[in-house]
């Protein structure tokens, strides 16, 4: 199951959200989750590992039935003080989803996978949930961000040390192996770097494919197909044609 976040984690990932870095993911998410996610009004979309809820609201805005999951009771009382009653929220897991088969058009994963110890049996069951995509997004490992948060974790931040951050590649590969050949797209948000470093490397804020930004998303368009076999006649068709049809 991983990190499930208590009062101390969920300060520590709340100081990060305020970090510069933090606030400028946060202002770009929503267009990020718009981009990949394309919800529409009355999809039924389920955000793994809802955490505050941030996530939530964004979907209320855009008319979406959401329902958010995190296996943390605090987590979950602070985001429903924030949203009320508008979301249906949920506590369980991400490897063991309390839904049916297809319950849903869409699920995601926003920087959730970070902190399991098992990414697959999440992707596998955020796929048997959807009918219609699924959305994966992490710190990308080989981002200047993902650098500087390996770093804190070597310096003993509690939260990052639990951390397995996940680059692009990793990403398609794990919804190809546990997908298969489904249809992906992708983008980034690049964030400031210490020191006002992206402007010496041309980086610019917010949403684009760059591969290297702080963080990376895939989606993955399910596609279900029906395989059949074919079945073998067991008598010469034209013995079958000479008998009588009926012998009532």
């Amino acid at each position: 199951m991983g990190l499930v976040f208590d009062k101390e984690a969920a300060d520590i990932y709340r100081t990060w959200q305020k970090s510069r870095q933090g606030r400028a993911i946060s202002s770009a998410m929503d267009s990020f989750i718009s981009h990949l996610l394309e919800p529409r009004p009355g999809d039924r979309i389920l955000d793994i590992g809802c955490g505050f809820g941030d996530n939530l609201q964004f979907l209320r805005s855009r008319h979406a039935v959401a329902t958010g999951l995190d296996p943390s009771p605090h987590m979950l009382a602070v985001a429903a003080g924030r949203i009320g009653k508008s979301c249906t929220l949920v506590k369980g897991t991400a490897e063991d989803l309390p839904f049916e088969d297809n319950e849903f058009d869409s699920a995601m994963l926003i920087n959730t996978l970070e902190f399991l110890d098992d990414p697959e049996p999440a992707i596998r069951e955020a796929a048997r949930v959807s009918s219609r995509k699924i959305v994966l997004a992490s710190i990308n490992k080989w981002s200047f961000g993902g650098a500087g948060n390996r770093l804190r974790a070597l310096l003993g931040n509690r939260l990052f040390s639990r951390a397995e951050f996940y680059s692009l590649w990793k990403l398609r590969s794990l919804i190809l192996k546990t997908c298969g050949p489904v249809s992906l797209s992708w983008a980034g948000i690049s964030a400031p770097l210490p020191g006002g470093m992206e402007r010496f490397f041309g980086i610019k804020e917010g949403i684009g494919r760059r591969p290297f930004s702080v963080i990376v998303g895939v989606s993955a368009g399910l596609a279900y197909t029906l395989r059949t076999d074919p079945l073998t006649i067991p008598v010469r068709l034209n013995s079958a044609l000479k008998k009588p049809l009926y012998t009532g």
